[in-house]
């Protein structure tokens, strides 16, 4: 109001697509609402005639989680940790070899044959129970000399989450495009796997770096900005804090901008009788969907004849006969295009 003519020009960009919508109140003043389906920092422009108003850019801070849980990133690796126990036996050819080990419960699973740094026949697998396991090992569907072989499994190989450490800053709070870091100690935990996962706005690449001292340094990089939820699993069970959630911030890679334009302009002058004409361009168009009337200064409505030029390109044409400001409405598809009415 009382700013002369000219564009309003809003727009938001951020993490994610956020619909505008800019509704005229008719009285110098409009309100403008959007719509953004991700968390995350955004920035608001309001411009007119091509200038920032006083304050643009804003900065607006969204919170809350994302519209829709499909839109969600996982990321995950898996890293061995399995007991290796020599059978005590040597084999020069191991490749038609088949094993399989049975538990004190009485459950059967097959388990990996090697051949160990001191040339003896050994097995590989994830202890999940105290006691004497069998491992039959067959070659040709036949049991090998002095199989089955009979090991024992202590309390202290069985994989226990509760006694798996982690600790780090980036299990609270981390940055998008930058490399996070925190420890995964399972030292004195037993045999088992370390399984890793994080979920949120974006996928994150996770790399885990063993220290080789019973500990892992674990790595990821998010490239967008939100809240993240980070799973620490070790022999299948979460370790103590897991499930974590890690609030990201930062400027995303890939941040989305949508914006609006309104013209507020003054108007032409012309004489009652005469043919009035308006030029516009609507990308994405055609004229057999388009739908435009003229609304007089006493409230009458007509239809405008329109014409297809080329490119999207339109002449709107209808005759004046009223003095005073007259508005043309534009609908593509039952809806009012930007920048309608005019």
């Amino acid at each position: 109001k009382d700013a002369g003519s000219g564009g309003l020009s809003v727009a938001v960009e951020g993490s994610s697509k956020a619909d505008i919508q800019c509704k005229d109140n008719k009285d110098g003043t409009c309100d403008v609402t959007y719509w953004p389906t991700a968390p995350g920092e955004y920035t608001i422009t309001v411009k007119f005639a091509n200038k920032h108003i006083v304050g643009s850019p804003f900065t607006a801070k969204i919170t809350g989680v994302s519209l829709s849980a499909d839109n969600r990133k996982r990321s995950q690796v898996m890293v061995g940790n399995q007991s290796e126990i020599s059978l005590g036996v040597t084999e020069v050819d191991i490749h038609d070899l088949t094993a399989a080990i049975r538990s004190p419960s009485g459950v059967e699973d097959i388990c990996l044959l090697k051949k160990l740094a001191n040339g003896s026949l050994g097995i590989s697998f994830k202890p999940k129970e105290i006691g004497d396991h069998l491992v039959h090992v067959y070659r040709d569907g036949k049991h090998i000399k002095n199989s089955p072989f009979r090991i024992h499994v202590g309390s202290s190989e069985i994989g226990d989450a509760n006694k798996v450490k982690v600790f780090g800053r980036s299990l609270k709070e981390g940055y998008a495009n930058q490399i996070n870091d925190f420890t995964v100690v399972t030292r004195g935990a037993g045999y088992g796997s370390l399984s890793l996962s994080i979920e949120g706005p974006s996928k994150a690449d996770i790399e885990c770096h063993d220290n080789e001292d019973g500990s892992c340094l674990v790595t990821y990089r998010p490239t967008e900005p939100g809240t993240y939820i980070v799973n620490v699993k070790f022999a299948d069970k979460h370790v103590p804090g897991s499930p974590f959630t890690v609030s990201v911030g930062g400027h995303g890679s890939s941040r989305l901008r949508e914006s609006i334009l309104r013209e507020r302009r003054a108007a032409d002058i012309t004489h009652i009788g005469s043919q009035c004409e308006l030029s516009l361009k609507i990308p994405g168009t055609s004229s057999f969907d388009m739908s435009v009337y003229v609304t007089s200064p006493t409230g009458r409505l007509e239809n405008c004849e329109i014409v297809e030029l080329d490119d999207c390109n339109y002449s709107i044409k209808f005759i004046a006969k009223e003095m005073g400001v007259h508005t043309v409405s534009v609908k593509h598809k039952n809806m009012h295009i930007p920048g309608d009415p005019f």
